[in-house]
């Protein structure tokens, strides 16, 4: 009797460990998920800060499927220190693609600062780069 009971709590054991490590594996994968972002600007040139610029982001994973299930808010700052962060709205506007049209308060070196959550709970933080010219 002992060596049967011995023999259940062994397997038990084992079961469990094996759920552990299969657990541990498929969450480590997920957390080092590859996302692509591509993104295109309406304006490179102000002419007139009254008018918005637009910006167009793609979403694809490391096998370029679109993602399609994201959150995503951005702020807009200039390079330079002493100027007022710009918030914007993200829609959604196709598979896998997303909008973003807000007013630049001045020429220069901007930074749009990303944090894409994805429906899985995993937040991604991106940062892009770019200069207009008056």
């Amino acid at each position: 009797m002992k060596k049967a009971f011995a023999l259940v709590l062994i397997i038990l054991a084992g079961s469990l460990l094996f759920f552990l490590k299969e657990n541990y594996r498929q969450k480590n994968s997920a957390d080092t998920m590859v996302l692509n972002l591509s993104w295109t600007m309406s304006l490179s040139e102000i002419k007139d800060l009254n008018l918005p610029v637009t910006f167009d982001f793609t979403l694809t994973d490391e096998h370029q499927n679109k993602i399609t299930d994201a959150e995503i808010e951005l702020v807009a700052n200039m390079s330079h220190p002493g100027m007022v962060p710009v918030n914007a709205v993200v829609e959604k506007s196709g598979q896998g693609t997303y909008k973003s049209s807000f007013h630049l308060t001045m020429p220069g070196d901007w930074i749009l600062f990303l944090t894409i959550r994805l429906k899985s709970g995993m937040e991604i933080k991106k940062e892009v780069l770019f200069k207009t010219m008056q």
